[in-house]
């Protein structure tokens, strides 16, 4: 099949899930075009390079400084449109200001390519390329992922209506995400459960051990947002240091909050590494004991949601218990009590009581690695969810 693959910023390190997704597909022997809005880090993990999915991607004309030169460029781009697109091109980039140009040359890439299918991560661009469909500038049948992010409490029925109307299919990473598509007037009929998956050999398992006299290492991957809750998890290490545990907390990821956090840790026993590549997170995962994920549901904001929390998955793939709290998606890619616990978002203390319970069943800790590890077998292998993903790819294209 020939499947153009829409994103954002790519390739964003955040985002390897995307890139697992085109890797599999490509295993599998179909022809895949990255079409994305904006060029992401230039750090990149070693699958771009090896697949050389930079010369498959595509990345909209960037405008000139001038608005006389960026109207002269439009007006010649514009004369090479096909006739048949000629019209609808004009009004979509109308009224020829930044944003209107930016329209027409994303659509652009498009042009004189043709896709069997177009499969958009997050409803954002699920719902430009629905915009694109509904000036009959493009016709291919329409898969939209939602991640969480984009369904999050700050969005509404109205900003996705036109998707929900036009789009052909509809994926979520958990059933949690399910009912909140469903909340915002996604065709229940044209949703597909389908999970972000794990690559298994690159997190290989060990059993997790605590020697008398070591310190208990904790670990957090995730983008420094407020929706993270890492802030939680600070106030909890810090009770935990002034009660005279052994503790050190390291924190993978980078983002806004990150000069606020920085000022609330404690500097001994926190480090705060910026983004990493995989390489080095699976590093930081072998030297840690337990992993905690402490997101918050925070009510109005469009960063409010976490749909499935995929490096959580990661984490009991590798071995660790893990700690999360009780919030949207999170509790479906656990086993509470057996691969790991549960607490209430935002209650610090709670998280206490967790880290304590934990460190104090530390001769446990193999058999809760085992467990996450069997969970992810099961629930979450890339693979398998992979060729899932083509049998919903061939359903949609006969559907349509």
């Amino acid at each position: 099949m020939k499947i153009a693959i829409v994103a954002g910023m790519f390739p964003k390190i955040s985002e390897t899930f995307i890139v697992n997704q085109i890797t599999g597909l490509i295993d599998r022997g179909h022809e895949v075009t990255i079409i994305a809005s904006e060029k992401a880090e230039k750090a990149v993990q070693s699958d771009v390079v090896e697949y050389q999915l930079l010369e498959r991607t595509l990345y909209p004309k960037p405008l000139a400084r001038s608005k006389f030169r960026r109207l002269l460029d439009f007006a010649i781009d514009w004369l090479r449109v096909e006739p048949r697109h000629a019209l609808a091109s004009l009004k979509l980039a109308a009224p020829w200001d930044s944003p209107g140009l930016q329209r027409f040359y994303f659509w652009s890439l498009f042009q004189s390519r043709e896709f069997d299918l177009i499969h958009c991560h997050f409803g954002f661009m699920g719902r430009t390329i629905a915009d694109f469909e509904s000036r009959g500038l493009l016709s291919s049948p329409l898969i939209t992922s939602f991640h969480g992010v984009d369904i999050g409490s700050a969005a509404n029925c109205e900003d996705y209506r036109l998707l929900h109307t036009i789009g052909t299919r509809f994926t979520v990473n958990s059933q949690f995400s399910a009912n909140r598509a469903i909340e915002l007037g996604c065709p229940a009929d044209r949703i597909e459960l389908l999970p972000v998956g794990v690559n298994l050999p690159a997190f290989r398992f060990s059993a997790r051990t605590l020697q008398p006299n070591h310190t208990l290492r904790l670990l957090t991957v995730g983008r420094l947002i407020k929706s993270k809750g890492i802030h939680i998890a600070l106030e909890a290490v810090a009770e935990l240091a002034n009660r005279g545990i052994d503790i050190h907390y390291d924190i993978v990821g980078d983002g806004p909050e990150r000069i606020a956090l920085e000022r609330q840790a404690r500097e001994e026993n926190v480090t705060f590494h910026g983004a990493l590549l995989r390489p080095e997170v699976v590093e930081l995962f072998e030297k840690s004991h337990i992993f905690v994920l402490p997101s918050l549901s925070m009510e109005g904001q469009s960063v409010g949601m976490e749909g499935q929390g995929l490096v959580l998955q990661e984490a009991q793939a590798m071995g660790l218990p893990v700690i999360a709290s009780r919030c949207c998606g999170i509790p479906e890619g656990i086993i509470e009590g057996e691969s790991g616990l549960l607490f209430k978002a935002a209650d610090s203390s709670a998280l206490v009581d967790c880290i304590l319970e934990l460190r104090d069943a530390h001769k446990r800790w193999a058999d809760f690695g085992k467990n996450g590890r069997a969970l992810v077998e099961r629930k979450f292998d890339i693979e398998k969810l992979n060729d899932r993903l083509v049998s919903i790819y061939q359903d949609t294209a006969l559907v349509s």
